[in-house]
């Protein structure tokens, strides 16, 4: 096991030892659970949404019975439980299912030959996948230096999600092993009870934040990839009761959305960065996961606070004002929307039609985005907030260009004739991307821009083949949204000029 404290540029933290994880349940949820075990011939006590020894003793009884071991809190597999053996409004209408059905879905993949697979879900940088060295981080913390931001030197959790991300997608293509493997490393986390952090959790803490935007990096691939795991290959009852615990437990304590006090401003900042969706996904995935509508809907409250922060042209503002990140982000929260709504669409629930408060749609944020990346002065008066980003904001980071596309292959899937797919196909880059001095200044990739062409370059000719995988970037989702959900021959479907 690994103890880590991780220097970022972050927040400023320094504390030795993880503060113990108390289990935030709601009182509607236990009520839930009353309710449920009355129904089940048990004597939980007064209905009240208050856990107490009655409670604690009929759960138990029907854990036992069911063969699952005791336990002293409503746990998540109590939860899973419950929906699975009364079934109710709560529940949802597929539990078990994240963004796909695992077992059609491979089908559909297997169905036509190897290039329909390999279109779909090849790991085309070769990134590694889970191989069992990957030691449980038990404890983590950040310590403050400068700049605001994650160093990629600084980066422990990025690795492991790709690493999540890349066996996801060769569990679901084919690998019953690389199936396993998901299996036996989300277990062996949750033995280590993982992912504990000495950070107080304080409303409005900037601290906890941080260390909440880190585990959830992780968390997000590991409930979705653990969810087509499951599907697929055999998992021990007690083992995934073990896992679906430890990740309730972590997924409510670092769902977590910073307050702030003053002008109705920064509400952007509370319920709209990249931060909230991101600790809104571990929630709305679990929920998906164990079957609770409840959870689930979560995830409609934080679209629609981040449409509504949205301005009249269609920009973010807590992202657009990261300087050379701007874009970055961009595509980062893009990716989180998405993700949202590829889950809560596996349980019939349709995020892409819901708007923000002045009408502005997810339509609105992607055109943004594609007209930024032709034309930056659209977003340079913006990122010359310069918040927390390195280089000048003069112009944007290009490098690792796909991954600021990594929705691309849910949206064009689901909207594969509106306008935004046409200009995606037809827009030219910013000539200052792939230039001479962007390359040099570290903000394009020599071969990247090799590898695209010559000027004027375009977004397909920046995605190269054209193909739905995503390598890079990926772990924003949790999932490789191409070998998930299209079914495109290419990434900009219909005839590309």
């Amino acid at each position: 096991m690994k103890d880590f404290l991780v220097t970022s540029k972050c927040f400023g933290i320094v504390a030795l030892y993880a503060a113990a994880i108390v289990p935030v349940i709601a009182n509607d949820t236990v009520k839930f659970a009353q309710e449920a075990l009355l129904e089940l011939g048990q004597d939980p006590g007064p209905i009240d949404g208050a856990w107490g020894g009655k409670s604690r003793t009929a759960l138990n009884a029907v854990r036992v019975d069911q063969g699952l071991p005791p336990t002293e809190d409503l746990s998540g597999s109590s939860i899973q439980l419950l929906h699975q053996m009364l079934p109710g409004a709560r529940t949802t209408s597929q539990p078990g299912l994240v963004v796909t059905d695992p077992v059609a879905r491979r089908s559909y993949l297997q169905g036509e030959g190897e290039p329909v697979r390999l279109r779909h879900c090849r790991n085309r940088l070769n990134l590694p996948t889970l191989d069992g060295s990957e030691t449980p981080v038990t404890q983590f913390t950040e310590e403050a230096t400068t700049g605001g931001y994650i160093s990629d030197g600084e980066d422990w959790m990025s690795p492991m999600a790709e690493k999540l991300v890349m066996s996801g997608m060769e569990c679901l293509a084919s690998s019953d092993r690389a199936c396993e493997q998901i299996v036996d490393t989300v277990l062996n986390w949750a033995q280590a009870d993982a992912l504990q952090t000495p950070v107080p959790r304080r409303s409005g803490s900037e601290d906890f934040d941080g260390v909440a935007w880190m585990a959830n990096v992780v968390l997000t691939p590991m409930i979705v990839n653990y969810a087509t795991a499951r599907q697929l290959v055999e998992v021990d009852p007690a083992d995934d009761a073990q896992i679906i615990d430890w990740l309730y437990d972590r997924a409510n304590h670092y769902n977590f959305v910073v307050e702030h006090d003053g002008p109705e401003v920064d509400r952007f900042n509370k319920e709209a960065r990249n931060h909230a969706v991101a600790a809104t996904m571990p929630i709305v995935a679990l929920g998906s996961l164990i079957g609770d509508r409840v959870m689930l809907e979560k995830g409609i409250e934080r679209w629609q606070a981040s449409l509504s922060s949205m301005r009249n042209d269609g920009s973010f503002p807590t992202e657009t004002q990261r300087g050379a990140r701007s874009l970055h982000y961009t595509g980062a929260q893009l990716s989180h929307l998405h993700a949202l709504a590829e889950v809560s669409r596996a349980q019939g629930v349709d995020l892409y039609d819901v708007a923000g408060s002045n009408d502005q749609t997810i339509h609105d944020a992607v055109a943004f985005a594609v007209q930024a990346w032709g034309d930056y002065d659209l977003v340079r008066n913006y990122a010359e907030v310069n918040h927390a980003s390195p280089g000048s904001p003069d112009s944007p980071y290009a490098t690792f260009f796909e991954g600021y596309f990594s929705w691309l292959p849910a949206y064009a899937e689901r909207f594969p004739d509106h306008e935004n797919i046409e200009a995606i196909r037809g827009t030219e880059l910013d000539p200052v991307i792939c230039s001479e001095g962007h390359i040099a200044d570290g903000k394009s990739d020599d071969w990247w821009c090799s590898a695209a062409g010559e000027q004027p370059l375009t977004i397909p000719s920046m995605l190269h083949d054209h193909s739905t995988r995503f390598a890079v970037g990926s772990h924003w989702m949790g999932y490789m949204s191409g070998c998930f959900s299209s079914t495109m021959p290419t990434l900009l479907p219909v005839s590309a000029p």
